[in-house]
């Protein structure tokens, strides 16, 4: 994740200048980061200033659920930065977490100067979900850094080798898939949002069982164009009531025709018959902007349709 600071203002936005609202993470993650502190728009490293990322679960709260405080400077073909990494599987999130499927927090890059002094960035609104795999299948941090090494040798050089030799090629599974409504679709319907059961039959393409969806990506056809910025939510039914589990980077300025992809990182999870509705948003105030949808898609088959509120 690159993040890049606006010292005047101390916001943090994403490369390209989109701000930086909300972040969607996955326990047992471990979470690339690269900070650039800028001075008037040019990278700089200033000197005995090292930024850290704090993230906890109110603004009143000194403990610190998630926090990268290790960032060290750089100065690579990229520019100048500080790069590091955070686990998403700390003991205070285990806690803080519980049984809960996901869990809101509160983010800030704070710069720390050599005497103490600290100044604090816009906050950032975080999200955290369970991976996959059960809440007590997960170990923490330091367990995994007991026994990770021990076996990163052995893997990483002795099992390709011998699965090459055995004629097994391993690769990652990657693919999209496509929602159409086919060339008799001729009319539109304005809605706020559509539903689906995600891998019933009107998705074609690549679609395992459980996969991690990280872009959608949807052409604009209204006349007039979108000159703000939007984001795109994903919404995912939960016991019986829809909750937020996905927000995109924003894009802006759409003109008819154009081509928009919604990035989520580092991935949204989902498992073959999640019901989940997407929902475009504008601006940081996160307003609903309507969608326009092929009036062929309303619904045929439960969890599957147009959403009008």
């Amino acid at each position: 994740m690159q993040l890049l600071i606006d010292l005047a203002t101390m916001a943090v936005m994403f490369p390209g200048g989109i701000p930086v609202t909300d972040l969607s993470l996955v326990r047992g993650d471990k979470l690339p980061l690269r900070i650039t502190l800028l001075d008037e728009g040019v990278p700089v490293t200033p000197s005995g200033v090292r930024p850290a990322l704090a993230i906890k679960s109110t603004l009143s709260d000194d403990t610190l659920v998630l926090a990268a405080t290790n960032l060290e400077p750089v100065d690579d073909s990229l520019g100048p930065a500080y790069v590091g990494s955070m686990s998403v599987n700390t003991t205070q999130l285990i806690a803080a977490m519980g049984s809960d499927e996901s869990i809101d927090l509160l983010g800030e890059v704070v710069l720390i100067a050599g005497d103490g002094a600290q100044r604090t960035s816009s906050l950032i609104r975080v999200r955290v979900r369970q991976d996959i795999m059960p809440a007590d299948a997960v170990p923490p941090e330091d367990v995994i850094t007991d026994w990770s090494g021990l076996i990163a040798g052995a893997v990483v050089e002795a099992l390709p080798d011998a699965l090459h030799e055995a004629g097994v090629e391993l690769t990652p599974a990657t693919g999209q898939s496509t929602l159409s409504s086919g060339d008799a679709a001729d009319t539109w319907t304005i809605v706020g949002g559509y539903a689906m059961t995600w891998g019933d039959e009107i998705l074609a393409g690549h679609l395992p069982d459980s996969c991690r969806l990280t872009s959608i990506s949807t052409v604009y056809f209204f006349d007039n164009p979108a000159l703000n910025q939007y984001c795109l939510r994903i919404w995912k039914l939960v016991d019986g009531a829809y909750s937020l589990i996905g927000t995109s980077a924003y894009v802006s300025n759409l003109f008819s025709g154009q081509t928009a992809t919604w990035v989520f990182t580092p991935g949204v999870p989902l498992t073959r018959g999640d019901k989940i509705i997407i929902q475009v948003c504008e601006g940081t105030e996160m307003t609903p902007y309507a969608l326009g949808m092929h009036a062929i898609l309303t619904p045929s088959v439960p969890g599957r349709g147009l959403v009008a509120e």
